[in-house]
């Protein structure tokens, strides 16, 4: 199962950065579903394996370093210096520590999807070291993503102008220039 990570238009709908965002967050939704129903799947075929943990494992190694390089690089930085001094103290904080346990148990992870995508016999036995993991990234990402999407996403709206949110959308764009998922 492949998957697009190019930034897509819908016709006559015009989408800012931070939609874009609100798109990714939507994407790792979706594969950290997939990842928690594969350490749920009881008896499924290899192929559906196979492909499930493919599609995890490109995700979380292709797609999450880009939406991370979106924040972190194109972001943030313009967020930061646009609020009035410490309106966003406490969510960087928060975000900081959150990206931190993140990206630990996605570095974990990732090489366990990756066996898996190559060896899908292998399920029940990686499941133990999986399951606690995935669980545990579910859980830090319905934080994360409801922190940016009820305090970042409104900010940017509210303190940056059309020109630092259309900068923001062409670094997205120029990231995944030639990306596929």
């Amino acid at each position: 199962m492949f998957t697009s990570i190019r930034l897509q238009q819908s016709a006559g709908q015009t989408k800012d950065a931070v939609d874009l965002l609100q798109d990714c967050h939507g994407r790792i939704r979706h594969f950290t579903g997939v990842a928690v129903r594969l350490c749920e799947a009881v008896q499924p075929d290899a192929d559906q394996v196979r492909d499930a943990a493919t599609s995890v494992y490109r995700y979380y190694s292709i797609a999450l370093p880009l939406h991370e390089e979106d924040e972190n690089l194109s972001t943030y930085p313009r967020l930061f210096a646009a609020v009035p001094k410490g309106h966003l103290a406490q969510a960087c904080d928060d975000m900081v520590a959150q990206h931190t346990e993140i990206d630990a148990l996605v570095a974990e992870l990732t090489p366990l999807w990756g066996e898996l995508a190559e060896h899908p016999e292998r399920l029940d036995a990686l499941r133990a070291a999986m399951e606690p993991r995935v669980r545990r990234l579910q859980q830090l990402w319905t934080t994360h993503l409801a922190l940016e999407e009820e305090t970042i996403f409104p900010s940017m709206r509210q303190f940056l102008g059309a020109e630092p949110l259309a900068a923001i959308l062409g670094e997205m764009k120029q990231r995944r220039n030639g990306q596929t998922q």
